[in-house]
């Protein structure tokens, strides 16, 4: 293929993703929405947080079917619009505590992310001289689909007196604990980082900065579940996953099977796809004694089914 078809098709892909992208931030609001109470100043909120996130799909398409550059772009300025809205009725619903705040968060980081790709796209087409090039910037959305991804996600904690030990969304019971930001969970970091990473996008601390006051203590699981949507949202699934923790002790053991049945669970595949290990360092460095706890995770993501 020539140079410029594999350009015009690698923007066709992205714009494709894009789409699926903003059609699956429609959905989640929509879900949201019918969960806000029923009470006029909620529903007041509801009907233009509505109206908001699903024109950023709506006048995305048009976009694409866009006569000029000129049309293109003003077409992108609603999106652009309709998406930074969408953030602004969200961080509402946040602050009149109409809903958890951790259940509000994973779409208001979608819709800042949304506008942020719409801002870079629209200032990428008023560089270009090329009328016929119609397509979205360069963004941090994965490449075209390949048939396989693979990613490594790392995480290491200090243990400290006085925490809880949570390790694959198990508290075990111990003197000590991760000394950290959010639970702490080693597993569901490395996990994370992992999905991530396979999809080529932000890692866990860009998307949820331990400097965060929000994140302060949170429940790990959210992290999962943000990488599984996006990995969704992708179009790949779990192919395999393999877990290896680096604990002196406790033994993980007896807490092996509840371990790989939450990851399975989360992850939303089968439980012969988990695999989890747990190891020693042999009395060696922080590791070896009982100061830290660490994990590798190396995951294959496929194709998910149509």
């Amino acid at each position: 293929m020539a140079e410029g078809g594999g350009r015009k098709a690698e923007g066709a892909d992205r714009a494709r993703v894009l789409a699926a992208r903003m059609q699956a931030f429609a959905r989640r609001t929509l879900k949201l929405c019918s969960a806000l109470p029923r009470q006029p100043e909620a529903d007041a909120i509801r009907r233009q947080l509505v109206r908001s996130a699903t024109s950023v799909s709506a006048n995305y398409r048009a976009a694409q079917r866009a006569r000029s550059k000129k049309e293109f772009i003003a077409k992108l300025g609603i999106v652009e619009e309709e998406a930074d809205e969408s953030c602004h009725w969200l961080e509402l619903v946040i602050s009149s505590e109409f809903m958890k705040p951790e259940l509000v968060q994973p779409l208001l980081l979608e819709a800042n992310e949304l506008t942020a790709i719409v801002v870079s796209s629209i200032r990428s087409a008023r560089r270009t001289t090329r009328q016929t090039q119609l397509r979205p910037a360069a963004s941090p959305l994965p490449p075209p689909p390949s048939p396989l991804r693979l990613g490594h996600g790392f995480d290491l904690h200090r243990l400290e007196v006085g925490h809880r030990l949570i390790v694959g969304g198990e508290q075990l019971d111990h003197d000590r604990g991760c000394d950290a930001h959010s639970d702490g969970d080693v597993v569901y970091h490395a996990v994370t980082d992992a999905v991530l990473g396979a999809l080529g996008q932000d890692d866990i601390g860009q998307l949820f900065p331990d400097n965060d006051p929000k994140w302060k203590a949170a429940d790990s699981r959210i992290f999962v579940e943000e990488a599984v949507r996006r990995m969704r949202d992708a179009g790949y699934a779990i192919g395999n996953l393999d877990v290896t923790v680096v604990l002196q002790r406790p033994k993980l053991s007896p807490h092996k099977a509840a371990m790989k049945a939450n990851l399975a669970a989360l992850l939303d595949t089968d439980l012969a796809n988990v695999n989890l290990k747990g190891k020693t360092h042999e009395h060696v460095d922080a590791l070896g004694e009982n100061r830290a706890i660490a994990c590798h995770v190396v995951v294959l993501l496929t194709p998910a089914d149509e």
